[in-house]
This record gives C-alpha cells, structure tokens and sequence, in this order.
C-alpha cells in the first residue's frame, strides 16, 4: 500500500522542516534544527542574528519562535544548584540563598515581569514551590500556556509578563482544561477583548465558566437593570474577582446615598457606574467620600451643577490629587481675574465722572458657575 506521507524526493524546493541530527532525514523533535530544502540537499537554516556584544536586544523576552533548544541554552545560566543538606528546610520548602534569589529575579524581569513587587513575590513562592525554582520548566510552562491561549479563542501578542506577575498560579493549570474554559468564557462574553481582560484581571481564568461567572453576570444585572453587564466587566474586569452579592452590592447603595446628598438621583448613579465601573470595587465610605469633600471644598456646589453629567461626576470622583490642586487653582486665577476687571472699570468710572473721589465697584467672585462649565463638559 502506497505510503500517503510524501517522500524526501518529494518535498518542494523552500520546505522547511526539522531535523534531529540524522543527515537529509527531517524529524518532529522540538530540539532539532531548523532546515530548508535546495534541490536534492538539506540546508540548515541560520538562527537570528545576536545583538553585539554591549548592545541589548530590542526585545528583553526570550524568543521561543525559533526553537525551544536556544530558549534553553538561555535560560542556563538561571539554573539553581540547590544543596539538599544545607537548603532544604525540615517543614518542607528551601531556604534560597542571596545569589539564587537575585539569579530568579533576573530571570522574571528577562521574561517581561517589570514590577519588583511581582517580581518578589515570584521569588518568595520559589521557597515552597519547585517549579518556581527550574527556570527551564517555567519557560516550558509559558510556551505551553501562551500556546493555549492561542489555540482556545486566537489570543495573540498577550503580555505574559503580566499574567504570571498577577497570577502565578495559572502556570498550573492543564492545557486543555484552559483551552475548554476560555471557550466557554468567549461564549458567555462575545465582542469582549478577552486578551485584554485577561492581562487585566488573570484570576478570571480561575473561575468556574459553567457556575460562578454566569451567577457573577446575572447578579449584576440585578444590581444594575439599565447598564450593558458585557461592556462593563471589559472595562474592569476586577469586579468578578469580588463578591457581588455582598461588597459591590454594598458599594452600589452606599454611592447612591452618597450621591443623594450632593443632589444627584439613582438612575444618574447607575450611568455613573457605567462610565466608571471603578467605583463599584473602591472605598465609597472612604476614599471617594474624601474626594467628593475636597472637591466641594476647591469648588462649591461642583457636584450639583453637573447632577445631569454622570461621566463628569464619574471622572471627578476618580480623579487624582493632582486634578484636585488643578480645579483649586484655575479658581484662584478665575477670582484674580474678575478682582482685575473690577479695579479696570472702577477707574475708568473715576476718570469719567471726574466728581467722586472714591467709586464701590459691584461685582461678584464666581464661585464655579462660567469655570466649572469648562471642566469635562
């Protein structure tokens, strides 16, 4: 019976292929080179050209499109040498050394994981976890999970970085239970930007696609009748990771009675939320009462001047110190304006009677009437 794999005679002139060692015989192993067939010969294909020596590479990550076995070849000089008489702890885990620490913080921070609290955070779970402590089986683990990704819903260019800083645990998971939950996820999520929900919030990946997000979905959709659910777990997909029965719940109604107090009524409060969905998951009693006081404070009556511009009040409450200080001071320049106006007309009314040794200018400081007007309008 005639063989329906085509033969090495057959194979077009450009076929790339990988070869394991044995001459003009290509292989499936993922260490082998990378060839190319020429006529009646193999020809290895040259790996990428390394930067000079001094000069960093444009991109810090490894690159494991060419082949896993330079990925390896890299990752070598991170390997730990762990002495199991002197390291290994009698309650279980390892007592890393100054030297291999640094070595694993180097690592993370050559594999995308810019913040040294992550960073450190990945290095103290090496204590107690072994993967966290082989450099060459984590990199396996990335390549694994970045393909996973892809081969679930085509998520590409994901920052890997950020998802094993977030969350180190979903290098555990399985590849194909991944892979059936992120299906699952874009089926209950369409139109959203997964990949951008994920580098967000990784935690989702943890969830139950076929229980707890669906009961998350529909819980906010109580909560909030007249807002797109979808949209808003796009825009901040941290609220899945709280409890929405309880904490956001709670956030929801303490907003609205704070809100009422500045003069702004419910359904403006749910539009709020729309806009900013940030506001559901922080302190209401706390930090954005504090904002809203300082606010009123720089600028009286801000809150009820724009009682029918949810996303201007939305964006106010989130707003930083710095916009703070900035509102505090186009005011001061507002007010040292009009004072200027009023001394300019007062002179000129001197002048013109030419009887009245003093003149009372009437004029009114605005107090964020014409100012607040230009503020996120």
């Amino acid at each position: 019976r005639r063989s329906t794999r085509a033969s090495d005679s057959e194979r077009p002139d450009g076929f790339v292929g990988l070869t394991s060692g044995r001459p003009g015989i290509p292989s499936s192993g993922s260490h082998g080179r990378v060839v190319q067939r020429q006529g009646n010969q193999w020809r290895p294909i040259a790996p990428p050209a390394k930067p000079p020596p001094g000069k960093p590479a444009t991109n810090t990550k490894f690159d494991h499109t060419y082949d896993e076995g330079d990925a390896f070849d890299d990752v070598s000089a991170y390997a730990l040498d762990v002495d199991n008489e002197s390291q290994v702890m009698p309650g279980g885990g390892v007592a890393l050394t100054d030297e291999q620490m640094a070595k694993l913080d180097k690592f993370w921070s050559a594999n995308g994981v810019k913040s040294a609290t992550q960073r450190k955070n990945l290095v103290k779970t090496a204590f107690t976890r072994g993967l966290y402590r082989d450099p060459e089986r984590l990199i396996e683990r990335i390549v694994e999970l970045e393909d996973s990704l892809w081969r679930a819903v085509n998520i590409q260019d994901i920052d890997m970085g950020v998802l094993v800083g977030r969350f180190p645990r979903v290098l555990y998971f399985e590849p194909d239970f991944l892979v059936e939950k992120l299906r699952l996820m874009r089926d209950l999520l369409p139109g959203v930007n997964l990949r951008r929900v994920i580098e967000r919030n990784p935690q989702i990946l943890s969830m139950d696609a076929t229980c707890t997000l669906p009961a998350k979905m529909r819980e906010l959709s109580v909560l909030l009748p007249h807002t797109d659910v979808i949209r808003l777990i796009e825009l901040h997909p941290k609220v899945l990771s709280i409890n929405v029965g309880g904490k956001v719940a709670e956030n929801l109604a303490n907003l609205k009675a704070l809100m009422k107090t500045a003069g702004v009524v419910e359904t403006a409060v749910e539009l709020m939320v729309a806009y900013s969905p940030r506001l559901l998951t922080s302190d209401v009693t706390g930090t954005i009462r504090r904002r809203l006081e300082q606010i009123e404070k720089v600028s009286p009556g801000t809150f009820r001047r724009y009682s029918d511009k949810p996303a201007t009040l939305a964006r106010l409450l989130c707003a930083s110190e710095r916009t703070i200080d900035r509102i505090a001071y186009l005011r001061r320049m507002r007010s040292e304006d009009v004072v200027a106006e009023g001394k300019v007309s007062s002179e000129a009314s001197t002048a013109e009677a030419g009887s009245s040794s003093s003149s009372v200018v009437d004029f009114e400081v605005v107090s964020g009437g014409s100012f607040g007007g230009g503020f996120g309008g």
